[in-house]
């Protein structure tokens, strides 16, 4: 006869996960954890760990973890795009390509976790179109790394809002340069503004 395993402190999370949770204020927490190259080596820490679930392997698979990384459950869905607070952006791009490949798939058993509010499929969308409200209440929106070629976004003012991935392949996965309305973006976001107002987004991918 097994027994229960323990109370935790925490509700669909750990603090592994909830030591990231400062989605208002990334900058500052990449300050206090010791700047870019610390932070980033924290996320590696995570992503990149051993696992030793205290249940069947089965259910771990279920849920879709790598290392730490709790992608069935909605509190880790932010992580992956937080390598671009850093000065190794291009690990979010890996690491969404692997997670759009291998978690989600058309069949019986094609989707980890569960969809409950629906934010499996959101994160899904937001990651194929190549952006994720790191901060849901913030009004920007973080580049990610497009897993499809072109995508429009009927806008209500019956404006668009194109996104096109040039070169992107099973090798070019990885983002060089991003650009707005034909002018280079030497930042990491867009705004939500900048998406109702509508206009074009290019992404031009590469292999490294």
């Amino acid at each position: 006869v097994g027994e229960w395993l323990k109370g935790s402190d925490f509700t669909e999370g750990n603090a592994y996960h909830y030591q990231f949770h400062v989605q208002h204020d990334m900058p500052g927490l990449v300050k206090l954890m010791g700047g870019k190259e610390d932070f980033a080596k924290k996320l590696d820490s995570m992503f990149y760990s051993k696992t030793n679930p205290q249940v069947k392997s089965i259910v771990w698979n279920i849920e879709g973890f790598i290392g730490q990384y709790w992608h069935g459950n909605e509190p880790c869905h932010h992580f992956p795009y937080l390598y671009k607070y850093t000065d190794e952006p291009h690990q979010t791009d890996k690491i969404i390509r692997s997670l759009v490949n291998d978690f989600y798939k058309n069949e019986p058993d094609g989707l980890k976790g569960n969809d409950d509010c629906g934010q499996m499929s959101a994160w899904y969308m937001f990651a194929n179109l190549g952006f994720y409200p790191v901060n849901p209440c913030g009004g920007d929106y973080i580049l990610g790394a497009p897993q499809v070629e072109e995508a429009t976004i009927n806008l209500p003012n019956e404006k668009k809002f194109r996104i096109e991935a040039k070169d992107i392949s099973k090798q070019n996965i990885i983002v060089q340069s991003v650009e707005l309305n034909g002018k280079k973006l030497d930042r990491m976001h867009i705004t939500h503004e900048e998406i109702i107002n509508g206009g074009n987004l290019v992404f031009n991918m590469g292999s490294d």
